[in-house]
């Protein structure tokens, strides 16, 4: 519980400063972000490996940086493209393994972690870039942040049943709902603060959204974790495990975000 909230104390105004860096010339919330979400990738073919595929860590790490600066171009849809030139260059390298096997799942891995790490969380910069102030960004972090916490701590107090316990034997149906009261505690207030458009109806909607897609992420990291017979991707931040650990509940909140604001 201590190195937990020493590294919070840690990660937090890292962050902030990101956000504010993140419409300035030198994007700051890029460079720091795309750094992460590296790391992580390499915890993610870490894992890749225990499934006898060699993903090409060079190849996927590029990408997963390119993601992350793409939004700051003028050319549409720069990430599609990227995604596209990954597929094709990880296909032309796994053709060289004797192993088809081998090659084929490293293939797949290879993507995958582009897709996972890259493309999904570098939309974390587009909500960034809506307007000047960042305020969807700050919004998305901190509500995926105030349910997990609420969960966390929630579930470690009154947590007596099982959610999911053959993938998270930790995780409990009172941790569930204290995420769940989270979401709208945090997501309505920082709302408020912020004092962001939309309506009533409109919010709740995407923090119920956010809410299921916070707890999909959180299962999917450890269900990746469980079949490779790991606790946690790595132990590089005290008290949250490794960098996948801090990305799995986040990782599919951005984009949806993102598109929810741009068309409603």
């Amino acid at each position: 519980m201590k190195n937990r909230l020493i590294t919070a104390l840690i990660y937090i105004p890292l962050l902030v400063v990101c956000i504010y860096f993140n419409n300035r010339p030198l994007p700051l919330a890029a460079a720091i972000l795309s750094l992460f979400c590296a790391l992580a990738l390499k915890e993610f073919y870490s894992i890749a490996k225990r499934f006898n595929a060699k993903p090409n860590y060079i190849i996927g790490a590029i990408s997963v940086v390119a993601m992350f600066f793409a939004p700051y171009t003028d050319v549409h849809d720069l990430r599609i493209i990227i995604l596209v030139i990954t597929v094709f260059i990880a296909a032309v390298l796994s053709m060289r393994d004797k192993d088809f096997e081998s090659g084929a799942k490293s293939w797949v891995w290879t993507i995958a972690g582009v897709v996972y790490l890259g493309f999904l969380p570098s939309y974390f910069v587009s909500l960034g870039l809506l307007n000047e102030k960042s305020t969807e960004l700050f919004w998305t972090i901190f509500t995926v942040f105030g349910i997990d916490t609420f969960s966390f701590f929630i579930g470690s107090l009154f947590g007596k049943h099982k959610f999911a316990p053959a993938i998270s034997p930790k995780k409990s149906w009172e941790g569930i709902v204290g995420g769940f009261i989270g979401a709208y505690v945090v997501g309505l207030g920082v709302w408020k603060w912020l004092d962001m458009p939309l309506e009533l109806w409109q919010r709740s909607i995407i923090l119920f959204v956010m809410f299921v897609l916070a707890v999909l992420g959180d299962l999917f990291e450890s269900y990746l974790k469980r079949s490779a017979n790991e606790k946690d991707a790595s132990h590089l931040l005290p008290g949250h495990g490794g960098f996948m650990d801090r990305l799995d509940s986040q990782a599919f909140c951005p984009i949806t975000v993102y598109y929810f604001l741009l068309f409603m």
